[in-house]
C-alpha cells in the first residue's frame, strides 16, 4: 500500500500551489532573511520580541521536502505579529534605503490578513499529516482524515470548491472499499460507521448490509481464502455484526485497541470475521516510522 502520510504531504503541496503559493513564498523569504542575518536583523527582531512578550521566539523556516511545515512557518510569524510590525516601523522609517525590500510586506495589513487565512486553511492539513505519521493508524484513520479535510475545505469561501476538487481527485485513487471495511472493523470508529449507515444507506447503496457482505467476501477471498463453507459463515457473521444483534458490538464500541479487542471476542463473534478484521486492521498505512529511523 501507499504511504498515506506522503499522500497528505502531496495534498498540502497541491493546496499551496492552487491558492496560497504567493503568500507562503513571501513569508518564507521573510523568515529566511531574518534567520540568516544572525548578526543584524535577527538580533533586532529578537530585541523587539523581548520588549513586547518578555522573551524571544523562533521563526520556523519552510522545509521544501516537508510541505506541512508551511503552517508552522506561518504560525510562528503570526504569533509575533506585534513585535514584527514594531520592528518594521522602527527600522524602516529612519533608513529605508538599507532596509531589505523583502521586509516591505511586514508593514502591509493585507499581507497579514492573507497570511492568517492561509495559516487557518493549512491547519487541518497539518493535523492530518501528524495523525498519518503515528504508528497505530489503520485504514479507518485514513478515511476519517479525508472526511475531516473535506469538511474543513467546504468552509473555505475563497478557494474551497477548488480544494474540495483536489481532495476528491486524490480520494478517488484510493481503495475505497477497503477503507470502508476498516471503518467498520475498527473499534474506535465502529459507532461512527453505524451512524453513517443508518443515515446514508438509502442514498448510498454501498452502505447496505448486502453490499457490505459482498465487499467482505471479496476481500476474504483476496486475503484469506475461498473455501465455500468459510464464505457462508462469513456472510452470516457480517450480517449479524452489521445489524448489531450481538453483545460483541457493544464491547467493540467501547474499546480502543483493535487487535486485543477482536482476539478477545473471536470465539463468540466468529473465526472468519475475526480473521478478516485483523488482517485489514494490520495493514501498514505509512512509512514515516521507517523514514525517521533511517534518515
Amino acid at each position: 500500500t501507499r504511504c498515506f502520510a506522503h499522500q497528505i504531504n502531496l495534498i498540502v503541496k497541491d493546496v499551496l500551489k492552487a491558492g496560497y503559493g504567493d503568500i507562503v513564498q513571501q513569508a518564507a523569504v521573510i523568515v529566511a532573511k531574518i534567520n540568516k542575518s544572525s548578526s543584524k536583523w535577527l538580533i533586532r527582531v529578537n530585541g523587539e520580541m523581548k520588549k513586547v512578550y518578555g522573551k524571544k521566539m523562533a521563526l520556523l523556516p519552510l522545509m521544501e521536502v516537508r510541505w506541512n511545515s508551511a503552517q508552522a512557518m506561518m504560525g510562528s510569524l503570526l504569533r509575533v505579529k506585534s513585535a514584527i510590525q514594531t520592528f518594521h516601523n522602527q527600522y524602516n522609517s529612519p533608513d529605508p534605503d538599507t532596509f531589505p525590500a523583502e521586509f516591505e510586506p511586514l508593514g502591509d495589513n493585507i499581507f497579514w490578513k492573507k497570511l492568517a487565512i492561509a495559516e487557518k486553511v493549512m491547519l487541518p492539513l497539518t493535523k492530518a499529516s501528524c495523525r498519518m505519521q503515528k504508528n497505530n493508524i489503520n485504514f479507518s484513520d485514513v478515511l476519517i482524515v479525508y472526511g475531516r479535510m473535506y469538511h474543513c475545505f467546504q468552509l473555505d469561501t475563497t478557494h474551497g470548491n477548488h480544494f474540495v476538487d483536489l481532495i476528491e481527485k486524490r480520494f478517488k485513487k484510493e481503495e475505497i472499499l477497503l477503507l470502508l471495511l476498516a471503518l467498520m472493523f475498527d473499534p474506535k470508529s465502529y459507532s461512527f460507521f453505524k451512524q453513517v449507515c443508518e443515515q446514508m444507506k438509502t442514498q448510498v447503496p454501498l452502505l447496505t448490509a448486502s453490499s457490505i457482505c459482498t465487499i467482505s467476501v471479496l476481500y476474504y477471498k483476496k486475503f484469506i481464502g475461498d473455501d465455500a463453507d468459510e464464505i457462508k459463515r462469513l456472510v452470516n457473521q457480517i450480517q449479524k455484526y452489521y445489524c448489531g444483534d450481538s453483545i460483541n458490538n457493544l464491547i467493540l464500541s467501547n474499546c480502543t485497541c483493535s487487535f486485543d479487542d477482536w482476539e478477545l471476542i473471536s470465539d463468540s463473534v466468529g473465526e472468519e470475521i475475526t480473521a478478516l478484521a485483523l488482517f485489514i486492521l494490520s495493514i501498514i498505512c505509512q512509512s514515516a516510522t521507517c523514514e525517521r529511523l533511517f534518515s
